[in-house]
């Protein structure tokens, strides 16, 4: 994308921003068609050069007016400065993050209830099934979970976070420094997106080999 461009966007957001913030104390109707039309021509041009539709991408019609703004900025910042994967786990988090930019909402949540009932139904993954419901059951933080009522509110919110926030995941992927932060922000998103329990394993088993062998460094 060119850099005229990415600053024209900029420009344009920052016009949006200064619009939202000022209808928030203000009924002004000539601001509000002006913030609308200022969004429209934003996310065209992003959409433009993305080649996708926002909608498609991040569900960018059920995000609020700071939500779809400050997702508008990182989005721009990756057409800017494009994330290029120098090793496994980063080509590896790309391959997951561009999972979720083609997977709809709705197509998430199914994938996680249909592995919570395979828990359910097979016999050495049925505690697995217990412990996860009622875990939730005990502390609802992230909403409910009561398949047996047909209430996946917990797994819904997942859904969405996982892809309104995934340019908010991108960009955090990109500001750590160690493979083993790549991996367990990896690990971590894989378990909310597919009910992954093997690959947080995986991770904590090897910080407890890097905590063990820091901790003999440091007897020697």
């Amino acid at each position: 994308m060119q850099s005229e461009q990415i600053a024209g966007i900029l420009a344009l957001l920052e016009t949006i921003g200064k619009g939202m913030e000022y209808l928030q104390s203000h009924e002004d109707a000539k601001t509000a068609r002006a913030v609308l039309a200022g969004r429209r021509s934003a996310a065209l041009q992003i959409e433009q050069a993305l080649g996708d539709t926002l909608t498609k991408r991040i569900s960018a019609d059920a995000l609020c007016d700071a939500e779809w703004l400050s997702a508008m900025y990182r989005i721009v910042e990756q057409l800017a400065d494009p994330f290029e994967p120098a090793n496994a786990f980063d080509r590896e988090f790309l391959g997951f993050i561009q999972h979720i930019w083609n997977t709809s909402e709705d197509e998430l949540l199914q994938q996680m209830k249909r592995t919570l009932n395979e828990w359910k139904k097979t016999p050495d993954r049925k505690g697995a099934y217990q412990g996860f419901v009622d875990y939730f059951a005990r502390f609802p933080l992230w909403g409910t979970l009561h398949p047996e009522r047909g209430d996946f509110d917990t797994l819904r919110r997942r859904a969405a976070v996982l892809k309104r926030h995934s340019y908010d995941f991108l960009w955090l992927c990109r500001r750590l420094d160690d493979y083993l932060s790549k991996r367990t922000l990896t690990a971590i998103l894989s378990n909310w997106a597919v009910l992954d329990l093997a690959y947080p394993q995986t991770v904590c088993s090897a910080t407890k080999f890097l905590r063990n062998s820091d901790s003999e460094n440091e007897k020697k």
